[in-house]
């Protein structure tokens, strides 16, 4: 990941917990270190389902170590589902007969 305001490369790294096609995944989520080791484990949950016009998508990103984490985490989730929006719908979502639904959840010290 690129941050948009010094242009620094993040990478993050972690392992599938559980692939449950096609309602749910499940994987942990650590930023890498600059010495090359990972940084504090969290996971995130992705779940899918079915509303009228399309599919919803929730995720839950839990286990963050602050609540500074959270926050930021939270924007950056937001980020990603408005450009994962723009481009679902540039790319003709409607004329499939589904509009996308992304939602993030937020709870108290966990970012959703």
């Amino acid at each position: 990941m690129e941050d948009p305001a010094s242009g620094a490369l993040h990478t993050v790294r972690g392992e599938y917990r559980e692939v449950s096609r096609p309602d749910r995944l499940v994987y942990t989520w650590a930023w890498e270190e600059q010495d090359g080791s990972s940084g504090h484990e969290s996971t995130v949950t992705v779940s899918f389902g079915r509303v009228a016009d399309g599919t919803s998508v929730v995720l839950e990103h839990t286990g963050l170590p602050s609540v500074e984490s959270r926050e930021r985490h939270g924007r950056g989730w937001e980020g990603c589902f408005d450009s994962l929006r723009r481009n679902v719908l540039a790319g003709g979502a409607d004329r499939a007969g589904g509009r996308p639904t992304f939602t993030t959840n937020k709870g108290k010290g966990e970012s959703r």
